[in-house]
């Protein structure tokens, strides 16, 4: 089933401390081709949204069907010029190696909208590792989407944006997090954005 959903945070652990009210909105549609399972997809994706309520801001996300033919089904996966959508395609290995980046390169973002994973990449750096996969998924995502909003592309040494996502700090019983400068970007990128639009 293909649904448009706001996340509930209140399944998340870590999730427990008073996010900011939310300032800005963003619409992201999921397009799941490497059939990642419906309950590591959620998680994630409750995640990536916690991280970004972090920074005001809230994502709603869709999950979109990835055959043509079921597309016009979902009006909200119809083609869109809309600013305030984004999309997040997670792929399995064959559609990862047409980019041809190297194999420590989880995913990237193609700016103004759209963003790719390569899931197969962290099938395997996150097997026997005692990493969580939804919560790096998670993180993943929201470091693409970050990169949509954060101009010029830049990675910073610690939080969600740093380049080494596999590091110890994603073992942490926490998730990482926007810094306020860049929280403060994002969402001045998205009230551009809506001024576009209107």
């Amino acid at each position: 089933m293909w649904v448009s959903r706001f996340v509930v945070f209140a399944s998340l652990a870590c999730c427990s401390a008073e996010a900011p009210k939310p300032e800005a909105q963003l619409t992201v549609r999921v397009y799941n081709f490497a059939k990642v399972p419906h309950q590591t997809l959620q998680l994630a994706e409750e995640t990536a949204a916690w991280i970004f309520r972090r920074s005001a801001i809230e994502l709603r996300w869709v999950d979109c069907p990835i055959s043509t033919p079921d597309i016009p089904t979902l009006s909200e996966c119809a083609p869109t010029t809309d600013p305030l959508t984004a999309s997040i395609r997670i792929l399995p290995q064959p559609m990862s190696e047409r980019f041809g980046f190297p194999a420590t390169k989880f995913g990237v973002a193609f700016p103004p909208d759209k963003v790719f994973v390569f899931f197969d990449r962290l099938q395997a750096a996150t097997k026997d590792t005692g990493f969580s996969r939804p919560k790096v998924l998670a993180h993943i995502m929201a470091h693409e989407l970050g990169h949509l909003l954060i101009q010029p592309e830049v990675h910073s040494t610690t939080g969600i944006m740093t380049e080494n996502l596999l590091s110890k700090d994603c073992q942490r019983p926490g998730v990482l997090v926007f810094t306020p400068s860049q929280g403060e970007q994002m969402r001045a990128q998205l009230q551009r954005q809506l001024l576009a639009k209107n």
